[in-house]
């Protein structure tokens, strides 16, 4: 996907270059797949849909609490508002601000598991300094992350820290 490239977080460039025109055949991306991988890329890498829902139902309840002042002064002083007609909008909206702020904090909880399962690093390690690469790499091939090597696991897998099944200790029978 186009996003990963820009997700790893390394330095970009962009080259500019004319493209020669098509020899053969039509493009097999029709508008609505390009419309569809620029929604699925908005998605994919961007967590601001979900903070414009939660911005769209603090919004919402701001003008349900600015509609319900006008609606007292009106009441008060004017008249002009026809009678149910600003109690139930401003219970709809109310209602509607407190659902959509849910959601969107919701959301954010999701999206943050979501990233957090999918494992990618939260850094790429450019430099090791102070450490061998020998010392600082894992028995896979890849480099340890620094916070792994501040806690004392230079040069060690994870998986040989815990004990194997066959090695931890089997309860013995009482006679």
């Amino acid at each position: 996907m186009r996003g990963l490239r820009s997700f790893v977080g390394f330095k970009q460039i962009g080259l500019v270059y004319e493209r020669d025109a098509r020899h053969a055949g039509q493009p097999k991306y029709t508008f609505r797949a390009l419309v569809r991988l620029a929604l699925d890329g908005l998605v994919s890498f961007s967590g601001y849909p979900l903070t414009l829902v939660t911005y769209l139902g603090i919004f919402s309840l701001v003008l349900s609490l600015a509609l319900a002042s006008w609606a007292v002064v009106d009441a008060c002083f004017n008249h002009l508002a026809p009678r149910g007609w600003a109690s139930t909008i401003i219970v709809m909206l109310f209602m509607g601000g407190v659902q959509l702020v849910s959601l969107g904090i919701i959301a954010e909880y999701l999206r943050r598991i979501f990233l957090e399962v999918k494992g990618r690093p939260t850094y790429i390690v450019r430099k090791v300094i102070g450490l061998s690469r020998k010392k600082a790499a894992r028995t896979d091939g890849s480099v340890m992350p620094v916070n792994e090597r501040a806690r004392g696991k230079a040069g060690r897998s994870l998986e040989r820290d815990r004990p194997a099944v066959n090695d931890r200790p089997t309860p013995q029978k009482a006679r």
